[in-house]
């Protein structure tokens, strides 16, 4: 007869005291605001739990005070002043784990200009090919880019209880082809949902992109290249790089950016070039 025991040996798991998650990302002309969060333990499946009993100051460049907002409810903080470009802020939320500070420039509008556009129907598809260029608003300050696509499209399709079909539609994030590998196949893009780009490659000039997405089941979209700050490339570069290998047992950790002071998340900004379009 065989036998065998185990002994079950428990470990304390190491705790942390809760701290800020700051979540600002500043467009120009809207809201001066963002959310505040606070830190969950490592062994909890719970979602961000949102600060509501906290205050929110932004000053300008000056130092002057542009935005104050107190208790946010579901953790949001916004103002009815705007953001306005080439403006600087200094957001400090104070909440009862401490003052957390970040600090972000507002970047020039992107220059972008539609080359063509094409719509290729296939046998079991229909995308949309976009040609486009962006070109460099100053060979003397660094530019950011972020390039993604949001669609208004089918999301489910059932028969209700009369019998008719109902179709729901919802907005979702497009997954982006591109023929553009000498800019956007790199170190620092690991997803086709949101391609970033730097001007180091077209420095005082400007440059050419493609892109081709599926537009079978969406009834309109939009196509958008945000401005973004340095900050705001660093976070979506390294968040994007963590998801990635966050599967892989012989990965690296990868550390998310962070400019927060006191505490975690990101204070950053944007500018928008938008082209919508409607699928008839």
């Amino acid at each position: 007869m065989l036998s065998s025991c185990s002994k079950v040996v428990e470990f304390p798991v190491p705790t942390a005291e809760p701290r800020n998650v700051v979540n600002v990302i500043l467009t120009a002309d809207s809201s001066l605001g963002g959310y505040l969060y606070e830190t969950s333990s490592i062994i909890s499946n719970d979602s961000a739990k949102p600060i509501a009993n906290a205050s929110m100051l932004i000053k300008n460049q000056q130092g002057l005070q542009v935005a104050y907002q107190l208790l946010g409810k579901d953790g949001a903080y916004f103002s009815s002043n705007t953001a306005q470009t080439h403006n600087c802020y200094h957001v400090e939320f104070n909440s009862g784990y401490g003052v957390s500070k970040g600090t972000t420039c507002i970047p020039n509008k992107p220059i972008i200009s539609i080359v063509d556009s094409t719509i290729i129907k296939q046998l079991n598809d229909t995308t949309f090919d976009l040609n486009i260029t962006i070109e460099d608003t100053s060979s003397t300050i660094k530019n950011f880019y972020r390039i993604s696509c949001l669609a208004y499209e089918i999301e489910s399709i059932k028969v209700n209880i009369n019998g008719m079909i109902d179709t729901n539609y919802g907005w979702v994030t497009k997954v982006l082809n591109t023929r553009s590998f000498n800019y956007l196949i790199n170190e620092y893009n690991y997803t086709n949902t949101g391609y970033l780009l730097r001007d180091d490659k077209f420095n005082g000039n400007s440059a050419l992109l493609n892109f081709t997405f599926s537009i079978s089941g969406t009834r309109k979209f939009k196509f958008r290249v945000d401005a973004i700050d340095e900050n705001l490339f660093e976070y979506y570069r390294t968040s994007t790089a963590q998801q990635f290998v966050q599967n892989d047992p012989n990965a690296h950790y990868i550390n998310v950016f962070s400019n927060i002071s006191n505490g975690y998340g990101i204070v950053g900004s944007k500018n928008s070039w938008e082209f919508s379009y409607t699928n008839n």
